[in-house]
């Protein structure tokens, strides 16, 4: 069993929050402002230099569906059905283009063949004049599918090369089964969070199903084996703390770009919030697991920072617009799946993301954060002093009783120790004579 701390760390400092360079400007402070002037070419960066986000193409992305709420009506109202399919929702570009190519191809056929130009089911029509026909028929479909692609782009949903690599796909009714698959390769996700769901990037995607995986590399149920009873849980403290590990690794390194950076908080989050916690809220080391979440306070802070010095926080950064929303669930872990552990500096995450001009709006998917919630931490901040959070300083002293590692990776043990501890083996028969 791990050594356990004699109090937390995140709530070690209690210097003040550090305001944003805009802010201090405002104050006639003369601090030099983030851009391309020459002040700024000489602003010392503590993260990430220029470099590494100069010219940086927008994230590539994924979407994440909000699960359905508990008490959905499968038979719900069909004319508030009716209502969200007329509505242009984001993810919907290719099937307005679909629907406009069907009835472009109809408008041609009627265009070429015009029943009062047949005789004897035979017609007659120069080159010229079936090019010119085509061209009058489609035209004013060609429009519309311009005119939806530019909705999209205006409305933030995507960009303008994503809208313009969309092209219509006419299927056969007879290959729908098949063609579900293809659907679903067409899915442009949005950048914006929908009501559908959230965008996160694929670089945070990735993060968050390898911590998923090497959860269950230290999961006895999943492996069919038992070693004893908290096993499983000390596995899921060495994975959060060999994330944070990770993040100590590359978050002062110039040379790596902010997004990547980013990508491993994401990650972690993005587990928080769709992953399992009974193994880790079970397990008998509430001190170790109170210290590991204290440190993600500290990681959750130091890459809002991060974000805002390379000025990935607003609508330009390329990353999608989801700070908030993975904010907000980051959130509704500490509050609401961590209530036991009675963590004081949640309000602090509320602090950081006004300062850094993260925008929290309430989701009714994220039903354990709502305005009242919101209102409650930002009245604590205003009664409480800020504090500064220094990843390293912090960082160092929680490592020395969380080194993370692989002792509870079953995956590394030698055959003949799963053999005793494997259900059904004659090894695990014999230790528990059975």
């Amino acid at each position: 069993m791990p050594p356990k701390r004699k109090a937390p760390l995140a709530t070690g400092d209690a210097n003040s929050l550090v305001v944003p360079a805009a802010k201090k400007a405002a104050r006639g402070k003369g601090v030099a402002q983030a851009g391309t002037s020459a002040a700024a070419a000489v602003k010392k960066y503590n993260y990430s230099d220029p470099i590494s986000v100069d010219n940086q193409e927008p994230a590539e992305i994924t979407f994440v569906m909000f699960s359905a709420p508990e008490n959905e009506d499968d038979d719900s109202d069909t004319d508030e059905v009716d209502k969200e399919e007329e509505e242009v929702i984001p993810g919907s570009l290719q099937g307005i283009l679909d629907r406009l190519e069907k009835e472009k191809e109809k408008a041609v056929h009627e265009a070429l063949n015009p029943p009062h130009e047949l005789v004897n089911g035979c017609r007659t029509i120069e080159g010229g004049e079936a090019r010119r026909r085509i061209a009058e028929a489609s035209n004013p479909y060609e429009e519309k599918m311009d005119e939806a692609r530019h909705k999209f782009v205006t409305a933030g949903m995507m960009t303008a090369e994503e809208a313009k690599a969309i092209v219509p796909n006419i299927r056969d009714d007879s290959k729908k089964k098949k063609d579900k698959n293809a659907e679903k390769a067409d899915f442009v996700p949005p950048r914006v969070v929908t009501d559908k769901g959230f965008p996160v990037t694929k670089a945070g995607m990735e993060r968050f199903l390898e911590i998923n995986q090497e959860v269950d590399k230290r999961d006895q149920d999943t492996q069919g084996m038992y070693i004893y009873n908290d096993f499983s849980g000390y596995g899921v403290i060495e994975v959060l703390e060999n994330t944070l590990a990770e993040f100590n690794k590359i978050i002062f390194k110039k040379d790596v770009s902010p997004l990547k950076k980013w990508a491993v908080v994401e990650g972690l989050t993005i587990y928080l919030a769709i992953g399992d916690h009974m193994t880790l809220m079970m397990n008998d080391n509430s001190q170790g697991i109170r210290e590991v979440f204290d440190m993600m306070g500290v990681m959750y802070i130091t890459a809002l920072e991060m974000l805002h010095e390379s000025g990935l926080i607003g609508p330009i950064s390329p990353l999608p617009d989801n700070l908030g929303v993975v904010t907000l669930f980051f959130l509704d872990f500490m509050i609401n799946t961590a209530s036991n552990f009675d963590i004081g500096w949640v309000h602090e995450i509320v602090r950081a993301a006004d300062t850094y001009g993260v925008v929290l709006s309430p989701s009714k998917h994220i039903k354990g954060v709502d305005q009242g919630t919101l209102s409650d931490l930002k009245e604590m901040c205003k009664k409480k002093k800020g504090k500064r959070f220094n990843w390293k300083t912090e960082y160092p002293k929680f490592k020395r009783y969380h080194s993370g590692g692989h002792q509870y990776d079953i995956t590394k043990m030698s055959k003949k120790g799963k053999a005793q501890y494997t259900f059904g083996t004659k090894e695990y028969d014999e230790q528990w004579e059975i």
